[in-house]
């Protein structure tokens, strides 16, 4: 069983693919792999549920599984700032002098990353 980060197909304004969004973030800021350990235990208990689950009901694994609870736990990570000072560079420059549509104390630590949030799946393969 292998446990992948991937991103569904899109594209932002400027024509850049939410895959080549996903590829630069890891690259200048290892987003994926601090998250993977920051929260490896979590990720891993909700691998074991899932397997459990089908084997208690001797039922064969699906080949792809989307772990959902992990999934939107990267979700909550990146739009609640936990990367803020744990990623060198996190917040970005950009996003703390960022004006406008947020609330007070609600700033994000990365700015239009909406659509990379949203596409972006923890899966399991078998």
């Amino acid at each position: 069983m292998i446990i992948s980060f991937e991103v569904k197909t899109g594209y932002y304004k400027n024509r850049k693919s939410v895959k080549w969004v996903a590829e630069w973030l890891e690259k200048n800021y290892g987003i994926v792999e601090t998250f993977s350990k920051m929260y490896a235990d979590r990720i891993a208990r909700e691998v074991q549920e899932v397997l459990l689950f089908y084997a208690m009901r001797h039922r064969p694994y699906p080949r792809v599984m989307v772990l959902e609870e992990s999934t939107n736990l990267f979700r909550y990570a990146l739009t609640n700032r936990k990367f803020d000072g744990v990623i060198a560079g996190v917040p970005t420059k950009r996003s703390l002098t960022r004006k406008g549509r947020f609330k007070k104390g609600k700033r994000p630590s990365f700015v239009d990353t909406g659509l990379y949030r949203k596409s972006l799946q923890v899966v399991l393969r078998k």
